[in-house]
Order: structure tokens, then sequence, then C-alpha cells
């Protein structure tokens, strides 16, 4: 079946334009993307989404609102019928509104170290209003400010790398378990501070990081050492 020179799609031996793109089909002699460049580059044809406009997340946005405004309402009203005062759906109602605006952010904001930054702030002013309303501030100062922020700390590297980093793949893999294992270790020695106990790291950390830390090499080694040289996409797709 011959093929169409410049979109590659196949078509019937008596074709004369492409259904597709409408270019012409040769009559004699194969495509010039038979001679060397097809089917290599087959299936390289890229498609880019259109991003969306200011008035379609605008619209999205209101949909949410809506749909939002429902639980909010429904926790609202039992609450009251139950109690006769508003008491513990002021918990849900923040939970509502956090996930609200944090799709508000990501609709909004495109920067991904910006985009970080928000989520991190977010995550964080909500456990600290939860931890207000249940009188539980000591515990919010003590374990989820500092867990919250530890994780941002390393979340944030590995999106960025994730992000600009010119091939994906092992490599991004290997920047994550790196990361855990810091996120371990530093949990542990948080355990250590607030029980006080006698020893800063219990060991735990420390054999998940060293698990997890050569893991992580191996990944970069493979991405950038052998990746130059072995086509893994071909090997894995053989």
């Amino acid at each position: 079946m011959p093929y169409c020179p410049y979109c590659g799609v196949e078509v019937d031996q008596d074709t004369s334009n492409c259904p597709l793109c409408g270019g012409n089909i040769p009559k004699e002699g194969p495509p010039p993307l038979l001679k060397g460049d097809y089917p290599r580059k087959e299936h390289q044809l890229y498609y880019k989404r259109r991003s969306f406009t200011s008035e379609e997340r605008r619209t999205v946005l209101w949909f949410f609102s809506l749909l939002f405004s429902v639980p909010i309402t429904i926790v609202l009203v039992v609450d009251l019928l139950r109690d006769w005062a508003i008491s513990w759906s002021l918990f849900a109602i923040v939970g509502i509104i956090g996930i609200w605006v944090g799709i508000a952010v990501g609709l909004f904001i495109r920067k991904a170290w910006l985009l970080m930054l928000l989520y991190s702030g977010l995550i964080l002013t909500l456990s600290l209003i939860i931890n207000v309303l249940a009188g539980t501030i000591n515990l919010f100062l003590a374990w989820n400010m500092p867990i919250i922020l530890m994780a941002a700390v390393l979340i944030t590297p590995c999106a960025l790398y994730a992000k600009f980093t010119s091939r994906k793949g092992f490599n991004v893999a290997g920047m994550i378990l790196w990361a855990i294992g810091l996120f371990c270790i530093g949990v542990d020695m948080l355990i250590g501070l607030n029980l006080e106990s006698r020893q800063f790291l219990h060991g735990w950390s420390l054999i998940v990081a060293a698990a997890l830390g050569p893991v992580g090499a191996l990944l970069m080694y493979v991405h950038y050492r052998l990746g130059k040289t072995i086509s893994f996409r071909r090997f894995f797709h053989a």
C-alpha cells in the first residue's frame, strides 16, 4: 500500500490525493517518505493542545463553585438540624473551600515554582485553621507545620526538575526516590525532637535512605550514561 509523502497516512493504490492532508500521491515509484524516513518516523506526529482561554477558565471555576456549594449547604443544614449550632460542619467546609482554592490556583497560575509555593501555603493554612478549630495549635507547631514544610522543600525541586529537564525518564524516578529518603530522615529527626528521645535517629529512616539512595543513583546512571547509547524505548517495544 502506498503512503502519503507529506503526512504518512496509508492510502489506496488508485488514490491521487491524500484524504487527510490533500497532498498529491505519486503514481510511479515509492513515495519520498519511504526512502529512509519511513517507517522510522511513522509515529513521530505530535499534536499541540490548545491552551484554555481566560473565559474558559472562569467558566470552569464557576462550575466548581456551584458544584461545591451543594456539599457545603448539606453539611450546614445537617449540623443545624442536629445540634442547632455550627460545630463539626466547619471542618468539612474548610476542606471543601480548600479544594476550591486549589482548583482556582491551578486554573490561573501557570508557573511551576509559583504553583508549588501557593499549594504549599494553602496546605499549611488549611492545617492551621483545622488545628485552631480543634484547639490543638500545639500539634500544628510540633508536627503538622514541620512535616508540610519538609514535604514542600523536597517536592518543589523534584517538580521543577521534572518540568525543565530536557529528557524525562529514569532520572525523574531517581529524584523522587532521593526525596523520599530525605523525607524519611527528616520525619525520624522530628520524632526524636518531639518525643525527647535519647536517639536523634531511630534507624528506620537510615535503612530506607540506604535502600532508596543507591537505587536512585542507579536510575540516574542508566538515564544519563546508558541512555545516550541505548534506546530503552526501542528495547521495551521490541
